[in-house]
């Protein structure tokens, strides 16, 4: 088993000149296996493993990027036994784009605008008899759907729609069953 010690502080094996770098940020080993891992000391600033922030234990594959601070490390290297210990420079600071964790999220929501598009059809749709009540119904139960999802703006507007048109049909109903019974 072989443990390369990376930080800033020159007790470690590899001395990084980096200030985002930690005294001791993380520690390489490669067990009897020939496997390597890397060990994240509680470093302020973190190890990101092919840009995704680690911590803890983590065994490394053979074409992962290893990066503390502003430095990606070529932890294979360390390794090699003809090879002396090089510090990385920092580089200049990569940014990594944030993690998509619900591919819906990029996409559009789709039962957000069919409910709006009922609800606009309803506008013209809620006088006919038994017909025309449901669409209210449909749209607002479509609407709820898709304001609970990303990128609700047109749910929110179908569901305003909606109990707007919910509204004026019950009043519609209410003044039509008070005529019929005045005649």
């Amino acid at each position: 088993m072989k443990i390369i010690r990376i930080g800033r502080s020159r007790s470690n094996d590899i001395v990084i000149s980096d200030p985002t770098v930690s005294s001791m940020h993380c520690q390489i080993i490669r067990d009897d296996n020939g496997r390597f891992r890397i060990i994240d000391t509680n470093s302020t600033n973190g190890t990101y493993i092919n840009g995704i922030r680690r911590q803890g234990d983590v065994v490394l594959q053979e074409n992962d990027i290893v990066r503390i601070g502003n430095s990606t490390i070529p932890w294979r290297e360390y390794f090699n036994s003809n090879s002396t210990f090089k510090s990385p420079q920092p580089t200049v600071p990569h940014q990594y784009p944030e993690p998509i964790d619900d591919p819906e999220e990029e996409g559009a929501n789709g039962v957000g605008i069919t409910g709006f598009v009922i609800a606009i059809i309803s506008i013209f749709l809620f006088w006919i008899p038994y017909f025309g009540p449901i669409l209210p119904f449909v749209s607002l139960i479509l609407s709820i759907i898709g304001v609970t999802r990303p990128k609700k703006g047109l749910a929110i507007a179908g569901l305003i729609i909606s109990i707007i048109i919910l509204i004026i049909s019950l009043i519609v109903s209410i003044i039509g069953s008070t005529l019929s019974l005045m005649v």
